[in-house]
């Protein structure tokens, strides 16, 4: 059996303020079950989120991943 992976990337501005950047990146980690339930959705690890290239987080998902640990 073969498996093919992609990623899914939320996009915002820059201007965009942290506060609500950071809250909907820990409403969103921090509920992964419920993620889950969505069949297509199958990401494991919060690890995960930080694989991507060329892609600069906000400073607002950069707070939530440094309070969780995996970014340092």
């Amino acid at each position: 059996m073969k498996t093919c992976a992609f990623g899914n990337v939320l996009f915002t501005r820059d201007d965009v303020p942290e506060e609500p950047i950071y809250l909907l990146t820990k409403a969103f980690w921090d509920n992964l079950s419920e993620v889950q339930k969505d069949l297509s959705f199958k990401i494991t690890k919060k690890e995960y989120a930080l694989i991507m290239t060329g892609v600069p987080l906000h400073p607002g998902a950069q707070r939530y991943f440094k309070e969780v640990g995996i970014l340092k």
